[in-house]
């Protein structure tokens, strides 16, 4: 995968911007920093069961195209605390793969 600024644009022309983390299905998701779940929900499109970390400098952690979501709305995540677990999005790729950036 790939990341830059400007973000470059997918197939579909909309912005990729974050990495590839590819494994099998039900893999563990864990939060890459401590903050509050800001949303954590089936995204209309093609993003799938999402969350989204509030950390620190106000930066947000995207987590997209996953199996199951473990937290909710406003919890407060620790760093190395499972999240979620790994899904498989079929519209771009037949692999399984989480989508991840740091915005």
């Amino acid at each position: 995968s790939f990341w830059h600024w400007p973000w470059t644009r997918g197939k579909n022309g909309h912005p990729h911007t974050g990495i590839d983390i590819f494994g099998k299905v039900g893999t563990p998701v864990v939060s890459q920093t401590g903050g509050f779940v800001i949303y954590a929900k089936e995204m209309e499109g093609k993003a799938g069961k999402s969350v989204f970390v509030l950390g620190p400098k106000w930066r947000i952690h995207e987590y997209l195209h996953l199996n199951t979501i473990d937290t909710k709305f406003l919890d407060f995540v620790k760093p190395g605390e499972q999240i979620a677990t790994l899904g498989a999005q079929i519209i771009h790729s037949a692999r399984e793969r989480i989508d991840f950036a740091s915005i």
